[in-house]
């Protein structure tokens, strides 16, 4: 394989000097829009792209933080989760709700006391 020298494209040192010097400037120009944006090159928050506000979407009105959940609730908050959990569990196995609270506590929706499969407290 040769090389030929006659086909080589040349460049003066004056040339590239300007195409370095346009390519600084680019990089200027980037920079300096990113930073009146409020943006630095190394933010990893991916919501202030494409000129976002930083914040994430609104979500459905199902939050935690809508929801309004409190610490000291007397429980209300536990109990609301369990309920949730059973019914999505008498969902899942095709069971009625009252079967899947009598198992689990032996004490059917309505109040009546039933018989418990397994104990409670062991």
């Amino acid at each position: 394989m040769t090389f030929d020298f006659l086909a080589m494209s040349t460049t003066s040192t004056t040339e590239r000097r300007a195409e370095k010097e346009r390519l600084k400037e680019e990089e200027r120009a980037k920079a300096q829009a990113i930073e009146q944006a409020g943006l630095h090159k190394l933010e990893l928050n991916p919501f202030w792209k494409d000129g976002g506000t930083g914040l994430p979407p609104e979500q459905k009105a199902g939050t935690a933080a809508t929801k309004g959940l409190v610490v000291n609730d007397g429980g209300l908050g536990w109990l609301r989760k369990n309920y949730q959990r059973m019914k999505e569990q008498a969902e899942r196995e095709q069971r009625s709700l009252n079967d899947v609270v009598a198992e689990r506590y032996g004490v059917s929706t309505d109040g009546t006391y039933g018989h418990a499969k397994k104990p409670l407290h062991r």
